[in-house]
């Protein structure tokens, strides 16, 4: 399963049928893989999942593992995300809720203790995925 798959397949069927083998996999992707995804491969799914997937990619691009070129790369995908599902119903009001602000009731946060250790700029890539 390639990087964009991983992704879509954990967007279709939410965070909490999610793996903790999956989630790490799609954070090394991210952080030491360089993937950005495709949103033109996106278009197809629903509202709900693309919002998943914005809430995700823009999550994995807050971590400062990533130069502020593929961060920015990264928001602008989400962006492109945000646009296409047009206008969100916002579940709160703090600004500090990520998965909020798209939407979700669901948040990556259970299984962040599983993803922190590949965070770091020094974390050598050791898994294959």
């Amino acid at each position: 399963m390639n990087h964009q798959q991983r992704l879509q397949k954990i967007a279709s069927q939410g965070l909490a049928r999610t793996s903790v083998e999956e989630i790490q996999s799609l954070a090394l992707a991210f952080w030491h893989r360089e993937f950005v995804p495709d949103v033109a491969q996106m278009v197809c799914m629903d509202a709900k999942c693309r919002a998943l997937a914005g809430y995700l990619i823009e999550f994995f691009s807050q971590f400062n593992c990533l130069t502020d070129e593929r961060a920015r790369a990264l928001v602008d995908v989400a962006g492109l995300i945000r646009a296409s599902i047009g206008s969100i119903s916002v579940v709160t009001e703090n600004p500090h809720d990520t998965a909020a602000r798209w939407g979700l009731s669901e948040n990556i946060y259970p299984l962040l203790k599983y993803i922190v250790e590949f965070q770091t700029r020094h974390y050598l890539p050791q898994l294959e995925i």
